[in-house]
């Protein structure tokens, strides 16, 4: 059973608010001051305009940075994580708050 679940906006444990999703934007526990990471395509970026990619996705891979020579995780890995739809937002969340 996943430890996080993710409804389409917030990423909980339990009844604690861990992360929110609005837009391609990802902030830290249920307010909006803290930006973590932003999604653009199948691309994580640091903080909100973010021009350091953090990782990014290929198929079931999961890699650091924007090359493709360190894999950190598959899909798999990340779903089994955390509960909720969404593909490159649950790897997303799973990069910034879980692993």
């Amino acid at each position: 059973m996943p430890s996080y679940k993710f409804d389409g906006s917030k990423l909980k444990s339990g009844s604690t608010v861990i992360a929110n999703v609005r837009s391609t934007k990802i902030y830290k526990g249920s307010g909006g001051s803290k930006c973590l990471a932003n999604i653009r395509g199948t691309k994580i970026y640091e903080g909100s305009g973010g021009s350091k990619c953090l990782a990014n996705i290929r198929g079931e891979k999961i890699y650091e940075g924007s090359g493709g020579s360190k894999t950190i995780g598959k899909m798999s890995e990340a779903k089994k994580a955390i509960d909720g739809p969404g593909g490159t937002t649950i790897a997303a969340l799973w990069f910034v708050c879980v692993r």
